[in-house]
């Protein structure tokens, strides 16, 4: 199971690593283009309300927004998979361990910082498209997750502590 995990991850790695990249492209071609919608850039047929549909400069807002997410998960991903690492060889409690959930918990703070400024720039479409729902709603889920994985940083920190400790008694 933890094979799978960790190859699981790799995946979600390189898919988030070539997404990230093709956006960024459609990004920089959009601002090197005058053409009106990303959608005619790309000469793809797109529902009402997909990012390809909407204007240049909101679509890039929109892939602007979501860039730095991107960057964030692969963070989290990183991390994760170092983490499974110290796991396959036995030593799941340690300070890097505890050092790798904290910056899991400041990607986490990221996303969750940057899906608020994802949200005002659909409220700004939405606004100027004539207040086509999108579904964007702001969750308290994220912010529970960004608590939770501190909390666990500092658990596994203070085990660490206590094992270490332990171990110099016996």
């Amino acid at each position: 199971m933890l094979q799978f995990t960790r190859g699981a991850i790799r995946l979600l790695i390189i898919a988030n690593l070539l997404l990230g990249v093709a956006m960024a492209a459609v990004l920089i071609w959009s601002f090197a283009t005058g053409d009106p919608r990303l959608g005619d850039l790309l000469r793809v047929n797109y529902p009402p309300v997909a990012v390809f549909a909407l204007p240049v400069r909101h679509g890039q807002a929109v892939l602007l927004s979501v860039l730095p997410m991107m960057v964030a998960a692969h963070v989290i991903f990183r991390q994760l998979l170092a983490m499974l690492g110290s796991v396959a060889e036995g030593d799941p409690f340690s300070p890097a361990n505890a050092d790798r959930l904290v910056r899991i918990g400041w990607a986490l703070l990221a996303i969750q910082l940057l899906d608020l400024l994802f949200g005002a720039v659909v409220f700004q479409v939405e606004q100027q498209m004539g207040n086509q729902a999108t579904g964007w709603a702001p969750t308290l889920t994220g912010w529970l997750a960004v608590l939770l994985v501190f909390v666990l940083a500092r658990v596994v920190r203070e085990g660490t502590r206590l094992r270490s400790e332990a171990e110099l008694t016996i």
